[in-house]
């Protein structure tokens, strides 16, 4: 039970893919420390960020690791909830010179989800004059009192020249002040790990004796069930402490079998999709259960389809080795699957593994084709990439006559954009994105719609009077046959309202569609040999035009019911935010703040609400109804 995988998470810029390159290189794995090597894609290299989370596969003493190396900004969270779902073990890399960042926190959460172990690097040690106890405390101030350190550093910044194990370091090679340092360390770390078994933390209160190796036990099972969470020093770039680092995660990271029992069958679950031109949809997947072996057949438990596994890889970042076998616990990737997707799925047995719900992508704005050709291509183009990332989406609104784009924020629009240029030669412009305002009417009116051309052979003839009545709000629309005896024969009613429907969806105040209103026939005129169906339909449309004229048409603007949650030290800031952008509050709770906001304003809202919180701060909506807009507004 040597393997041990472990997803590599943090806040942006902390150097995940600097460490996990450097521990490729203390393994023989690559020549030499490079992020190029890890981030390869020429977009990740343009911008100097990881955006797509990838497994790397070594081997270090007696362990077998899986490293999945995964974003850290806030926008690609999509990732570190994929990596996460598979990882067994998590180690969050932590900056020395800054504080806690919502990548950390998030990585946090997300690890807490699934109760696996958690180890934090604190990195940069030899690059900052930074005394490494300042973000420790910080560090057992948002997390807890368990979050404790294994090791001493030994030397600050550029004297930072190694770590002492003060579980099972030899406490006679230090001088005497380390030695103080690592004793007062030691004895920290066992109240810490006896506050996580209530047995054992009777026996100490009354101050029994408890053996090393009965502290042991009690540290091990704590780290395993995410009570304990061990802090160690390194600093990627240098490499110090990356071995002994290496070490400790061997000795107590937990292994696949430890969370998992072997079934008699053969599954796998895809957790990432990666797109290439030359090869098609590539299929990132762990092994569950039995083994998976070239030629197999799995069916997907969502579609119900029979897949080929005709060539299984082991991924290294951009590289590829081809294989014929993976075992249970072990990472690979798929070719050519017929109707698979991230999440799925696929085995010999009826069994379906649980997938995550991403965050549901709340940035908009609108985008169009630049050219003809562009426009062919665009949907096909973004089915493509969200096939390999699932947090974004986008429509066409048939009504506003614009594509809608929605994300997870900025940059994560402006990366999508990028690919779809880059891989797919296609290119859009922004715009803003639309909102579907609608109109209705004020008070009750009639109107008198005349369609007549008699100028010798046959003609049109129609003619047909309508009142209209406002309705209660979300009403929608009601229909009202009022004609007695023959004024408009039955056959052509059905056309007069036809032609209503099309003046209400071409709106009258501003173009936008009218709704909750009540349309009355209650007369007209027709004609023995000129009237017909088309000349009905434009006296409907003609009527309904000249009653709204006169029954004081106006804007109604959609409003949502938002549930915004936020630190509450960024409460009052959310506050504000949300009265200069029209919103109601609508109750307060200790860290939830429940508002009703028009559409118009929460186009942008995260970015906004992201900057006020720090990046901690989410928000759902749904709609609630419609409302009049501010007279000023329509102005505008």
């Amino acid at each position: 039970m040597n393997d041990r995988t472990i997803v590599v998470a943090g806040h942006v810029g902390s150097g995940k893919t600097t460490l996990i390159a450097q521990i490729l290189k203390i393994t023989n794995t690559i020549q030499k420390v490079e992020k190029s090597l890890l981030d390869y894609d020429p977009i990740e290299q343009s911008k100097n960020m990881t955006i797509n989370l990838k497994a790397f596969r070594t081997k270090y003493k007696e362990y077998d690791f899986q490293f999945i190396d995964t974003p850290g900004f806030i926008e690609f969270e999509g990732e570190l909830m994929s990596a996460v779902r598979v990882a067994d073990n998590m180690l969050i890399v932590v900056d020395i010179s800054m504080g806690i960042e919502v990548g950390i926190e998030r990585a946090f959460e997300e690890a807490k989800k699934y109760n696996i172990p958690i180890f934090f690097a604190i990195n940069k040690c030899k690059s900052y004059e930074k005394d490494p106890q300042e973000i420790l405390n910080l560090l057992k101030s948002k997390f807890s009192k368990q979050v404790h350190p294994v090791q001493i550093p030994i030397g600050i910044g550029s004297n930072f020249n190694g770590v002492f194990d003060i579980i099972n370091g030899d406490y006679n090679l230090l001088d005497e002040n380390l030695k103080k340092q690592a004793t007062e360390k030691y004895e920290e770390f066992i109240e810490a790990v006896v506050e996580t078994d209530d047995e054992l933390l009777e026996k100490y209160i009354q101050g029994e004796e408890i053996s090393k190796e009965k502290i042991h036990d009690i540290f091990r099972k704590a780290v395993d069930n995410s009570l304990f969470y061990p802090v160690l020093y390194i600093d990627a770039l240098s490499g110090v402490g990356v071995n002994e680092l290496l070490d400790f995660i061997g000795e107590y990271g937990i292994s696949f079998k430890e969370r998992y029992d072997d079934k008699p069958f053969s599954s796998l679950l895809i957790f990432k999709t990666y797109s290439e031109a030359h090869l098609g949809e590539m299929y990132l997947f762990r092994v569950y259960s039995g083994k998976i072996t070239t030629g197999m057949e799995l069916k997907n438990s969502r579609t119900g389809t029979i897949e080929k596994i005709s060539h299984i890889f082991i991924p290294f970042g951009k590289e590829r080795k081809e294989i014929n076998e993976l075992k249970m616990g072990e990472i690979g990737l798929v070719l050519k699957l017929k109707d698979s997707k991230t999440g799925d799925t696929l085995s010999n047995d009826n069994i379906t593994y649980d997938w995550i719900e991403y965050p549901e992508p709340l940035y908009v704005i609108g985008i169009k084709p630049k050219t003809k050709k562009d426009e062919e291509k665009l949907s096909e183009s973004l089915q493509k990439i969200m096939a390999e990332d699932p947090t974004f989406t986008f429509k066409y609104d048939p009504s506003l006559k614009q594509t809608l784009f929605y994300s997870q924020g900025e940059v994560h629009t402006n990366i999508i954009l990028e690919k779809l240029k880059q891989r797919f030669s296609v290119e859009v412009e922004k715009e803003k994105a639309k909102v579907p305002y609608r109109e209705t009417i004020r008070k009750p009116a009639e109107g008198l719609g005349k369609y007549i051309k008699q100028t010798g052979g046959r003609g049109q003839y129609g003619v047909a009077n309508i009142r209209i009545e406002p309705l209660p709000r979300g009403a929608g629309y009601e229909w009202v046959d009022k004609i007695f005896g023959g004024a408009i024969p039955k056959e052509y009613r059905p056309y007069v309202e036809q032609g209503v429907k099309k003046a209400m969806e071409e709106g009258f105040v501003l173009g936008y569609p009218i709704i909750d209103v009540r349309v009355i026939l209650f007369d007209g005129k027709y004609h023995e040999v000129d009237s017909s169906n088309l000349a009905f339909e434009i006296a409907g449309s003609l009527a309904f035009k000249d009653a709204v004229s006169k029954a004081e048409p106006y804007m109604l603007e959609p409003i949502y019911n938002v549930e915004i949650y936020s630190p509450e030290e960024y409460i009052s800031d959310v506050i504000s935010e949300i009265n200069t952008r029209r919103g109601k509050i609508m109750s307060i709770e200790s860290n939830k703040i429940s508002a009703q906001i028009p559409l118009a304003e929460l186009y942008d809202f995260l970015p906004a609400l992201r900057a006020k919180t720090k990046g901690r701060g989410r928000f759902k909506m749904e709609f609630s109804h419609y409302q009049e807009v501010p007279i000023n507004l329509v102005k505008q």
